[in-house]
C-alpha cells in the first residue's frame, strides 16, 4: 500500500513541502528552505527536489539537507547563516556539502546518515575531507548507529548514539 496510500486511507490531508512553508510546535520552528516548485522541476537530478529544512529551538539552529546536492546548496547560500549542526546532504556523496555551503553554515557538528558498506561508497572521501578542513566533528550512522540530538530550551545541545553490536 505504501506510506501515501496509508495516509490517504486514513483520510489525512497532505501536500508536498515547499520553500516558505513553516511549522511551529512546542517552541520548535521548522522552515522549509527548499524545494522551490519551479526551480526543482527544472533540475535533471531528482535529488535537487529533496526537502531541506531549517530547524530552530531556542538559539540552536540545525539544517537537515535531505538528498540535496551542491546545486541546491548554491541556491540557498546567503539565506541560511550559521548553524550548530548539519545533517549532511545525500549521505555524504561528493556531489553535496560544498566548501561554500560549509563556509556559510559553519557547523560545529555534522551527521551523515549512511548505511554500512553501501554500494555507492558513501560518504565520499572528498566530502569527509571538506568537513575536516572546516573543523567539523563528523558523526556517521554506519559507525555509531542511531544518533540522537537533544536540545534544551536555553540552547545547549547534546548528541548521543547507540553503538552497533556486530
Amino acid at each position: 500500500l505504501g506510506f501515501l496510500g496509508a495516509v490517504d486511507a486514513d483520510g489525512a490531508e497532505w501536500r508536498p513541502a515547499r520553500r516558505g512553508d513553516r511549522l511551529e510546535l512546542d517552541g520548535v520552528t521548522i522552515d522549509v528552505l527548499s524545494p522551490d516548485s519551479a526551480w526543482a522541476a527544472s533540475q535533471t537530478d531528482i535529488n535537487e527536489g529533496s526537502v531541506v529544512l531549517l530547524v530552530r529551538y531556542g538559539n540552536t539552529r540545525i539544517v537537515l539537507a535531505g538528498d540535496a546536492g551542491i546545486a541546491t546548496e548554491a541556491r540557498l547560500t546567503g539565506r541560511v547563516g550559521r548553524v550548530a549542526l548539519l545533517k549532511v546532504g545525500h549521505h555524504g556523496s561528493r556531489g553535496a556539502t560544498s566548501d561554500r555551503w560549509l563556509d556559510e553554515l559553519n557547523p560545529e557538528d555534522a551527521v551523515i546518515s549512511v548505511g554500512a558498506k553501501n554500494r555507492y561508497g558513501h560518504p565520499a572521501p572528498e566530502t569527509l575531507a571538506r568537513l575536516r578542513a572546516h573543523g567539523v566533528t563528523v558523526l556517521r550512522t554506519d559507525e555509531r548507529g542511531t544518533i540522537t540530538l537533544t536540545v534544551s530550551s536555553h540552547g545547549a545541545f547534546a548528541i548521543t548514539d547507540v553503538r552497533h553490536h556486530d
